[in-house]
């Protein structure tokens, strides 16, 4: 747990871009996220969405869903089976994220 909290705050002040269809998209503002612990230290930053970068996301979304639906419900489950095997491996590392 230790090394997580060191990694995580290896990784204060960066700046974190959306993702819309697998591509990263930075906008002109962003959103500050503080450390609830010390509320005027800046953990990161994330761009923020406007209705554009949401039209996008949706857009993006909805051609995605033609092939996600023809997945069998097997495969799909077995993605989700991996992704819980990835959280379960880094638990210490999404601990230490939600427990500045």
């Amino acid at each position: 747990m230790e090394a997580a909290l060191r990694d995580v705050k290896g990784e204060f002040g960066r700046q974190w871009p959306l993702v819309i269809g697998g591509k990263p998209v930075t906008t002109a503002l962003w959103i500050d996220s503080l450390n609830p612990c010390q509320k005027s230290q800046i953990v990161g930053r994330a761009a923020r969405a406007g209705s554009s970068e949401a039209q996008q996301a949706l857009d993006a979304a909805w051609t995605a869903f033609g092939d996600w639906s023809r997945w069998q419900p097997a495969e799909r489950a077995r993605l989700l089976f991996k992704a819980a095997a990835l959280m379960r491996r880094r638990k210490h590392l999404l601990s230490a994220t939600h427990g500045l």
